[in-house]
């Protein structure tokens, strides 16, 4: 497969989809082993420089144009916002997630105290999903309480949290840095 190989292009559905898999790769060429383990370090170091390698094939947490970092001092990639599900209630992933490379997995990322009976990674659940589903549908706003912590929103049909890359991460802000992202015309962290 070649960068320019027509009969490899795929619909912007299939790549929001598959999100974790192919933005994630990249991290192997640009990383470096610092942030592998295990199995992935076997990967990368047999994988020849600016060749894509599938990391993980995801079912559900696809999201069109979300924040996506990596913050070296979690070690881990950081992907919130974003364009979730399209209409109903689907599976939803929580609004921010993080990805441990070494262990190839997505992980959501609760704020403290709000994790207790919720799953590690993957969808969150039905009643989560339910309550996602309207975001935005009275009036919108990008953010949602999740108990005390205000939270970004993850996108719906009524909720467009979209980036559109309009983000910067600052890794010298707070214990693990901090993102920045333009949205719904106001800059927020």
């Amino acid at each position: 497969m070649t960068a320019n190989d027509p009969s490899q292009n795929i619909t912007r559905r299939q790549a929001m989809q598959t999100c974790g898999v192919s933005v994630v790769s990249l991290g192997l060429a640009t990383l470096g082993d610092e942030v592998l383990l295990g199995h992935q370090a076997t990967l990368a170091k047999d994988t020849l420089p600016n060749t894509w390698v599938k990391v993980l094939d995801a079912k559900t947490g696809g999201r069109e144009q979300p924040v996506f970092v990596y913050a070296p001092k979690l070690r881990r990639f950081v992907m919130a916002a974003g364009m979730q599900h399209y209409g109903g209630e689907g599976p939803r992933h929580y609004d921010t997630e993080e990805f441990d490379l070494g262990a190839a997995k997505w992980f959501n990322a609760y704020p403290p105290g709000t994790e207790k009976d919720r799953p590690e990674s993957g969808p969150v659940g039905e009643e989560y999903s339910r309550q996602r589903a309207k975001h935005g549908y009275n009036g919108g706003t990008p953010f949602y309480k999740d108990g005390d912590h205000l939270r970004p929103g993850a996108g719906g049909q009524w909720h467009d949290g979209k980036t559109y890359g309009e983000y910067c991460y600052v890794p010298d802000d707070g214990k693990a840095g901090a993102v920045y992202a333009y949205l719904w015309n106001k800059t927020t962290l």
